[in-house]
């Protein structure tokens, strides 16, 4: 939708020792109703009969609504494509489908940013293009 890609537009370098603590920041700025969440930690606290989902790492989760005051700030309410249960799971079990681009950086992206040789060192005989 047109709120998540506002929210990628703006990626926000952080130093490594800060990102743990922007991470539910960035979270909450990916995660909008309708998009999909795939389960990072497993979640089994509470009962499908109480209204929480049950999610184990992997599973992908369509949210329907997020919470954001009182005592639903923090949760998540959706359900599993193909599955009839809709629930409440909390946030930090869950990563954004597409993560920002600040939220992980590959080794070899922060090499070229910070102007390093991109890649593996090329085999001796071979040329670069």
């Amino acid at each position: 939708g047109r709120g998540f890609g506002e929210a990628r537009g703006r990626p926000r370098p952080e130093p490594p020792e800060a990102r743990a603590r922007v991470q539910s920041r960035l979270a909450v700025m990916a995660i909008t109703k309708g998009s999909t969440v795939v389960a990072a930690q497993p979640f089994a606290e509470y009962r499908l009969e109480d209204g929480y989902l049950v999610l184990n790492p992997g599973a992908r989760v369509v949210v329907e609504f997020v919470g954001k005051e009182g005592e639903e700030l923090g949760w998540l309410f959706g359900y599993e494509p193909g599955k009839p249960e809709h629930g409440w799971f909390p946030q930090w079990a869950v990563a954004p489908s597409r993560p920002p681009a600040v939220a992980r950086v590959p080794a070899t992206c922060a090499a070229a940013v910070r102007g390093e040789p991109r890649g593996p060192a090329l085999p001796q005989g071979s040329s670069a293009p």
